[in-house]
């Protein structure tokens, strides 16, 4: 009689903590071709990280300053191939950044590097999983604002060694209790 009512105690005590948690889920895609155009990103990795941890925010912090970076400098590639001149807009975030040489460049992308490194190596009771055959993923996640990281397995970048082995998306998300948050996203070329 005393397992029996220890046993309900239990259960009742424990199903407020599973009452809060929610779902984060999506597809992940990425480009293949132009004759078969988007297809399941099989084993890509999603990983969520409270925004507030500061493991969290200071490798968010590199990594988007990367990606900003990195596609500045494709459109400057870009103009400089067409001789065209490069946009006000892009030449002031150009120097907001302060990455004008391809030292300065090699020398934030190896910071993303092992930014992102420190993220796929956290410990094993954070939120990840791998995206399934049908581009699919589901993480149970408690209430809260998350850094979601995605990266691709099959859509890589040669120019940066960040990349090398995967893009990377982040994007901050929210999760409210008893719903389920979508973040689905296509690896472009």
């Amino acid at each position: 009689m005393k397992h029996v009512v220890l046993t309900i105690i239990c259960g009742l005590l424990a199903a407020p903590v599973f009452a809060q948690e929610t779902k984060l889920s999506g597809v992940i895609t990425f480009f293949f071709n132009r004759n078969y155009g988007d297809k399941p990103d099989i084993g890509a990795k999603v990983f969520a990280l409270l925004k507030d941890s500061i493991t969290a925010e200071a490798n968010a912090k590199t990594i988007d300053t990367f990606l900003t970076v990195s596609t500045l400098r494709a459109i400057q590639r870009n103009n400089a191939i067409l001789k065209k001149e490069l946009p006000e807009s892009i030449k002031e975030s150009i120097r907001k950044y302060g990455i004008t040489t391809d030292e300065q460049f090699e020398a934030l992308d190896e910071r993303a590097t092992g930014a992102t490194l420190g993220i796929m190596m956290l410990r094993d009771d954070l939120p990840k999983t791998v995206v399934d055959g049908a581009g699919n993923y589901s993480l149970t996640l408690r209430p809260g604002e998350y850094r979601v990281f995605i990266k691709s397995n099959n859509r890589n970048s040669d120019d940066s060694m960040t990349e090398i082995k995967g893009k990377i998306m982040t994007k901050k998300v929210t999760v409210k209790k008893g719903e389920t948050t979508n973040l689905s996203y296509n690896f472009e070329l």
